[in-house]
């Protein structure tokens, strides 16, 4: 839930992001003109499958997610953020790994097929 009062003030998603971390972005410009942005826990939503970017390990998907941590990263980070992205990155490769191995990720649907 946002003030329009915000968004007319800071303006909407920076479309430099073409998707992954634009509202991670957006509420960093936010936090910076003054408002204060909540954490909800408690709210919840899932993403049954990745269909519409081409599932879990699309080119699309891993490019543009990097893609999009380098602009954040630039435009945020702090001189000690950068060290945590081997680790981070490490992290990854090894859930992919993980997901690889037992077969912990399905192939979207064909665009033919009705989405559930």
């Amino acid at each position: 839930m946002i003030r329009r009062e915000v968004v007319e003030q800071i303006g909407g998603l920076d479309p430099a992001f073409l998707i992954y971390w634009e509202d991670t972005d957006w509420c960093m410009k936010t936090k910076r003109a003054g408002y204060r942005v909540v954490y909800e826990p408690a709210a919840k939503m899932w993403h049954k499958i990745s269909a519409s970017r081409g599932g879990q390990l699309s080119k699309y998907k891993i490019r543009n997610k990097l893609r999009s941590a380098w602009i954040f990263h630039k435009r945020w980070a702090r001189w000690y953020h950068w060290l945590t992205i081997p680790f981070f990155f490490t992290l990854d490769i090894l859930r992919i790994l993980w997901m690889i191995a037992t077969g912990g990720f399905k192939r979207p649907p064909s665009a033919s097929a009705p989405l559930d």
